[in-house]
């Protein structure tokens, strides 16, 4: 019994040693890479632009030609890895999308028309360009004197993209019509609906 007892304490006793060398390990090469990327970041803060470019396009030829060679499951290990950094790191990875794709979504954007009036600017715009006034009044309630209180589509008072940043900045934007910037009253003999009659009075 006391020579099983004294097996099992030098196992474990090994497995510790192992332990603790491999966490040294560890730490010894955590400690090598964050010296050489210290180096390398202290090297390119300093290089030219030249070596720079130089060096990028290096990069992206050996970068080229290794993944010219990888083979599937390579790349399928190199893409999934790639996959869990962007999702750990909340990257945005936009998808190439065909010219079909691009001109569907432009025809979708648009088909509605530009039926939102802008209560700032008093412009026509498109649904993706507009957002609720609402939004204004709880974030900065100060610029509501540069709103018209006007409401188009749904009965609501939209506000364009454009006044919005500017309101948000507590800045006037360029186009307020509470500044003059409105357009001109529509003469009576002008028989136009509301599209054709902006239309014109902006050229």
């Amino acid at each position: 019994m006391n020579l099983l007892n004294v097996e099992k304490k030098g196992w474990q006793s090994i497995a510790h040693i192992k332990k603790k060398a491999a966490n040294k390990s560890a730490e010894c090469k955590e400690k090598r890479l964050a010296s050489i990327r210290t180096h390398q970041n202290e090297k390119r803060a300093n290089e030219s632009t030249e070596c720079r470019e130089t060096r990028l396009a290096g990069n992206r030829t050996h970068q080229n030609k290794e993944r010219a060679n990888e083979s599937a499951e390579c790349r399928e290990k190199r893409l999934t890895k790639q996959c869990e950094y962007d999702q750990r790191n909340h990257v945005t990875v936009y998808n190439s999308s065909t010219t079909a794709d691009e001109i569907r979504k432009f025809h979708t954007a648009v088909s509605s028309g530009p039926l939102y009036i802008c209560s700032c600017c008093d412009q026509l715009w498109y649904k993706h360009i507009v957002t609720a006034a609402k939004k204004i009044k709880i974030s900065n309630s100060d610029m509501v004197k540069y709103l018209l209180r006007k409401t188009s589509v749904n009965d609501v008072e939209w506000i364009c993209l454009s006044c919005f940043r500017y309101l948000k900045k507590n800045k006037i934007p360029p186009f307020a019509a509470k500044i003059g910037m409105s357009l001109p009253l529509k003469p009576d003999f002008f028989d136009l609906n509301e599209l054709e009659c902006r239309l014109t009075a902006s050229t």
